[in-house]
């Protein structure tokens, strides 16, 4: 990917291209819900994935990826963040990042979102909760995890444990986060994808991006 970026200096630059460009891939990511990875090096060996089966990025998808990372990084930074956490779990293989970073873009989310009430006071648990709640209604109409109601506690206990460092690392355990991945990958893309929905719709950057010619910079 070639980037053109303008500033006083050529570090600078750089790295306002990579942020700028890594934000797009955030959201973009969601939306294609495909492994997205940026590396910082220029000279780098691809990672091999299955070349048989090939996503093609059309020129508008593109685009609106980027519009989009640029409206979330004025007006909803915290569920931009959400979005990277969710990336990073799509490409990372370690089993423990993946679920941390699966869980983080959840509980990041709920952290932000949640409905104020006195129950969603006593912590993250219930925020995520009242969020799923808030999304889906009732936990028998959840999706994937429907009438499950300890799979926010399962899970948190889980989060705790690898984040605290006193999860032994064994076999059998990364067997266990292993099998709840898929899971849990499928509940994150939901709730980002429902809770996007919910957030509202700043559109004011749109004769910007046409002014300065985003359209022909691709």
């Amino acid at each position: 990917m070639s980037v053109t970026a303008f500033a006083s200096n050529p570090d600078f630059a750089r790295k306002a291209a990579l942020l700028f460009i890594g934000q797009m891939l955030d959201t973009l990511s969601l939306r294609i819900n495909l492994p997205l990875f940026l590396n910082f090096t220029e000279n780098i060996t691809p990672r091999k994935y299955n070349e048989n089966i090939k996503r093609i990025i059309e020129k508008q998808e593109w685009l609106k990826a980027f519009k989009e990372a640029r409206l979330l990084n004025e007006h909803e930074l915290t569920f931009l963040r959400a979005l990277g956490w969710y990336r990073k779990g799509l490409h990372t293989e370690d089993p423990y990042d993946k679920f941390l970073a699966y869980w983080n873009s959840i509980e990041i989310t709920a952290a932000k979102y949640h409905p104020r009430t006195n129950r969603t006071k006593s912590g993250t648990k219930n925020q995520i909760w009242e969020c799923f709640n808030t999304l889906w209604g009732e936990c028998a109409n959840w999706p994937i995890i429907s009438c499950n109601t300890n799979w926010i506690d399962e899970n948190n206990d889980i989060r705790k444990g690898i984040a605290h460092g006193v999860t032994p690392i064994t076999v059998e355990h990364v067997i266990e986060i292993i099998e709840k991945l898929e899971q849990l990958e499928q509940i994150s893309y939901r709730f980002l994808s429902g809770w996007r929905e919910r957030l509202p719709h700043h559109d004011h950057l749109s004769s910007l991006l046409e002014y300065i010619g985003i359209e022909e910079v691709f």
